[in-house]
Protein backbone atom coordinates (compact mmCIF):
# COMPACT_ATOMS: atom_id res chain seq x y z
CA UNK A 1 0.00 0.00 0.00
CA UNK A 2 1.27 3.52 -1.00
CA UNK A 3 1.88 5.22 2.52
CA UNK A 4 0.55 8.82 3.01
CA UNK A 5 3.73 10.94 4.38
CA UNK A 6 3.74 12.38 7.84
CA UNK A 7 0.84 15.06 8.76
CA UNK A 8 3.60 17.54 9.66
CA UNK A 9 4.68 17.09 6.16
CA UNK A 10 1.71 17.92 3.69
CA UNK A 11 -0.64 20.76 6.02
CA UNK A 12 -1.92 21.60 2.54
CA UNK A 13 -2.94 18.34 1.19
CA UNK A 14 -5.56 18.79 -0.74
CA UNK A 15 -6.42 15.37 -0.60
CA UNK A 16 -10.93 12.05 2.19
CA UNK A 17 -13.33 10.71 1.45
CA UNK A 18 -14.11 6.51 -1.45
CA UNK A 19 -14.12 8.33 -1.84
CA UNK A 20 -13.92 8.57 -4.15
CA UNK A 21 -15.27 6.31 -6.53
CA UNK A 22 -16.80 8.26 -9.56
CA UNK A 23 -13.59 8.72 -10.76
CA UNK A 24 -12.04 10.10 -13.53
CA UNK A 25 -12.43 10.17 -17.21
CA UNK A 26 -8.44 9.48 -18.02
CA UNK A 27 -9.02 8.90 -21.43
CA UNK A 28 -8.08 5.33 -21.10
CA UNK A 29 -10.07 3.42 -23.96
CA UNK A 30 -11.48 0.18 -22.29
CA UNK A 31 -13.59 -2.48 -23.77
CA UNK A 32 -16.91 -1.29 -21.38
CA UNK A 33 -18.95 1.27 -22.31
CA UNK A 34 -18.74 4.91 -21.62
CA UNK A 35 -20.37 4.96 -18.53
CA UNK A 36 -21.22 1.81 -16.07
CA UNK A 37 -22.69 1.51 -12.79
CA UNK A 38 -19.83 -0.07 -10.14
CA UNK A 39 -20.03 -1.04 -6.82
CA UNK A 40 -17.27 -1.18 -4.21
CA UNK A 41 -15.73 -5.08 -3.35
CA UNK A 42 -15.41 -4.72 0.41
CA UNK A 43 -13.27 -7.68 0.55
CA UNK A 44 -10.90 -5.94 -1.15
CA UNK A 45 -11.18 -2.06 -0.33
CA UNK A 46 -10.07 -0.36 3.10
CA UNK A 47 -10.67 3.22 4.31
CA UNK A 48 -8.29 4.13 6.75
CA UNK A 49 -7.21 7.26 8.51
CA UNK A 50 -3.65 8.66 10.25
CA UNK A 51 -2.85 11.33 12.84
CA UNK A 52 -0.36 12.39 14.70
CA UNK A 53 0.06 10.72 18.55
CA UNK A 54 1.65 13.85 20.13
CA UNK A 55 4.14 14.50 16.83
CA UNK A 56 6.02 11.27 18.22
CA UNK A 57 4.82 8.71 16.06
CA UNK A 58 1.86 8.64 13.20
CA UNK A 59 -1.10 6.53 13.99
CA UNK A 60 -3.69 4.92 12.09
CA UNK A 61 -7.28 3.26 12.51
CA UNK A 62 -9.80 2.04 10.33
CA UNK A 63 -13.23 1.27 9.40
CA UNK A 64 -14.71 -2.14 8.74
CA UNK A 65 -17.87 -2.05 7.08
CA UNK A 66 -18.87 0.56 3.80
CA UNK A 67 -20.67 0.55 0.60
CA UNK A 68 -20.31 2.75 -2.35
CA UNK A 69 -21.61 2.97 -5.38
CA UNK A 70 -20.38 5.05 -8.67
CA UNK A 71 -20.83 6.27 -11.89
CA UNK A 72 -17.67 5.99 -13.95
CA UNK A 73 -17.94 7.60 -17.54
CA UNK A 74 -15.26 7.27 -19.72
CA UNK A 75 -16.31 10.06 -22.34
CA UNK A 76 -17.55 12.37 -20.16
CA UNK A 77 -16.11 12.78 -16.56
CA UNK A 78 -17.75 15.21 -15.61
CA UNK A 79 -20.64 12.90 -15.28
CA UNK A 80 -19.32 10.41 -13.10
CA UNK A 81 -20.26 10.21 -9.24
CA UNK A 82 -19.41 8.24 -5.96
CA UNK A 83 -21.14 7.91 -3.14
CA UNK A 84 -20.20 6.09 0.31
CA UNK A 85 -21.75 5.20 3.36
CA UNK A 86 -19.85 3.87 6.55
CA UNK A 87 -21.10 2.56 9.84
CA UNK A 88 -19.24 4.81 12.42
CA UNK A 89 -19.04 1.41 14.75
CA UNK A 90 -17.06 -0.22 13.28
CA UNK A 91 -13.98 2.21 13.47
CA UNK A 92 -10.87 0.41 14.86
CA UNK A 93 -7.16 1.20 16.08
CA UNK A 94 -6.35 -2.14 17.36
CA UNK A 95 -6.60 -0.99 20.43
CA UNK A 96 -9.36 -1.28 23.01
CA UNK A 97 -9.02 1.33 25.13
CA UNK A 98 -8.66 3.83 22.39
CA UNK A 99 -11.29 2.41 20.31
CA UNK A 100 -14.14 2.88 22.73
CA UNK A 101 -13.85 6.15 22.93
CA UNK A 102 -13.08 6.55 19.29
CA UNK A 103 -16.97 5.36 19.64
CA UNK A 104 -18.26 7.33 22.26
CA UNK A 105 -18.77 10.94 22.63
CA UNK A 106 -15.04 12.29 22.43
CA UNK A 107 -14.84 11.30 18.71
CA UNK A 108 -17.73 9.79 16.62
CA UNK A 109 -20.28 9.29 19.18
CA UNK A 110 -21.45 6.43 16.80
CA UNK A 111 -25.27 5.78 19.22
CA UNK A 112 -26.14 9.49 17.76
CA UNK A 113 -25.02 9.13 14.69
CA UNK A 114 -24.37 5.95 12.84
CA UNK A 115 -23.51 6.28 9.41
CA UNK A 116 -20.81 8.16 7.90
CA UNK A 117 -21.36 9.21 4.52
CA UNK A 118 -19.73 11.54 1.26
CA UNK A 119 -21.40 12.35 -1.73
CA UNK A 120 -19.42 13.53 -4.43
CA UNK A 121 -20.86 16.96 -6.34
CA UNK A 122 -18.19 17.42 -9.26
CA UNK A 123 -15.39 15.37 -10.84
CA UNK A 124 -12.83 17.07 -12.79
CA UNK A 125 -9.57 15.33 -14.47
CA UNK A 126 -6.18 16.53 -13.66
CA UNK A 127 -3.72 14.26 -15.42
CA UNK A 128 -4.25 11.07 -17.45
CA UNK A 129 -4.79 9.09 -14.28
CA UNK A 130 -5.73 11.62 -11.88
CA UNK A 131 -9.04 13.51 -11.10
CA UNK A 132 -10.25 15.15 -8.09
CA UNK A 133 -13.65 14.64 -6.29
CA UNK A 134 -15.50 17.08 -5.15
CA UNK A 135 -17.80 16.55 -2.29
CA UNK A 136 -19.89 16.83 1.01
CA UNK A 137 -19.19 14.50 3.76
CA UNK A 138 -21.20 14.18 6.96
CA UNK A 139 -19.76 13.05 10.42
CA UNK A 140 -21.75 13.74 13.41
CA UNK A 141 -24.31 15.36 11.53
CA UNK A 142 -21.99 17.90 10.50
CA UNK A 143 -21.32 18.19 6.43
CA UNK A 144 -18.38 19.97 5.20
CA UNK A 145 -16.81 19.97 1.97
CA UNK A 146 -13.97 17.34 1.30
CA UNK A 147 -11.95 17.00 -1.98
CA UNK A 148 -10.38 13.75 -2.89
CA UNK A 149 -7.06 13.57 -5.02
CA UNK A 150 -7.80 10.44 -7.14
CA UNK A 151 -5.27 8.09 -8.84
CA UNK A 152 -7.22 5.35 -11.26
CA UNK A 153 -4.97 2.30 -10.86
CA UNK A 154 -6.89 -0.18 -13.36
CA UNK A 155 -9.73 -0.16 -15.54
CA UNK A 156 -10.70 -3.37 -17.40
CA UNK A 157 -11.28 -7.02 -16.85
CA UNK A 158 -10.06 -8.61 -13.50
CA UNK A 159 -6.34 -10.63 -13.93
CA UNK A 160 -8.24 -12.80 -11.18
CA UNK A 161 -11.75 -13.35 -12.99
CA UNK A 162 -9.82 -15.48 -15.26
CA UNK A 163 -10.36 -18.03 -12.21
CA UNK A 164 -12.44 -17.06 -10.25
CA UNK A 165 -16.35 -16.39 -11.54
CA UNK A 166 -17.01 -13.47 -9.55
CA UNK A 167 -14.30 -11.52 -10.42
CA UNK A 168 -15.50 -11.94 -14.34
CA UNK A 169 -16.48 -8.70 -15.91
CA UNK A 170 -15.52 -4.67 -15.64
CA UNK A 171 -13.34 -3.28 -12.81
CA UNK A 172 -11.93 -0.14 -12.22
CA UNK A 173 -9.02 0.09 -8.88
CA UNK A 174 -8.55 3.70 -7.35
CA UNK A 175 -6.19 5.13 -5.19
CA UNK A 176 -7.90 8.32 -3.09
CA UNK A 177 -6.46 10.28 -0.30
CA UNK A 178 -8.10 13.64 1.43
CA UNK A 179 -7.24 15.65 4.69
CA UNK A 180 -9.97 16.87 7.08
CA UNK A 181 -9.52 18.81 10.41
CA UNK A 182 -11.64 16.82 13.16
CA UNK A 183 -12.57 19.73 14.78
CA UNK A 184 -14.90 21.22 11.84
CA UNK A 185 -16.72 17.85 12.47
CA UNK A 186 -17.31 18.63 16.40
CA UNK A 187 -14.25 16.27 17.50
CA UNK A 188 -11.74 18.25 19.82
CA UNK A 189 -10.96 15.95 22.29
CA UNK A 190 -7.02 15.72 22.77
CA UNK A 191 -6.16 18.58 20.37
CA UNK A 192 -2.96 19.31 19.83
CA UNK A 193 -1.70 16.50 21.67
CA UNK A 194 -3.81 14.49 18.89
CA UNK A 195 -3.58 16.15 15.75
CA UNK A 196 -6.63 17.95 14.63
CA UNK A 197 -5.67 17.58 10.86
CA UNK A 198 -6.27 13.86 9.41
CA UNK A 199 -5.29 12.31 6.42
CA UNK A 200 -7.71 9.66 5.39
CA UNK A 201 -6.52 6.68 2.54
CA UNK A 202 -8.92 4.69 0.34
CA UNK A 203 -7.72 2.04 -1.67
CA UNK A 204 -10.62 0.00 -3.31
CA UNK A 205 -11.86 -2.38 -6.15
CA UNK A 206 -15.20 -1.65 -7.96
CA UNK A 207 -16.97 -4.26 -10.36
CA UNK A 208 -19.51 -3.24 -12.99
CA UNK A 209 -22.76 -4.22 -12.45
CA UNK A 210 -24.44 -6.29 -15.10
CA UNK A 211 -26.62 -4.45 -17.73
Amino acid sequence: MQRIAHLGARPGLIAIGTLLFGLVATGITGPASAAESYFLDKEHSEIRFYYSHGGVSEQSGEFLSFKGDAVFDREDFAKSSVSIEIAAASVTSGVPHLDGQLKNSYYFSVKEHPTITYQSREVRQVGERHALIFGDLTIRGVTKPVTLEVELRHDGEHPVGQSIAFYKGQWIGIHATASVLRSEFGMTSYIPVISDRILIEINAELKARKK
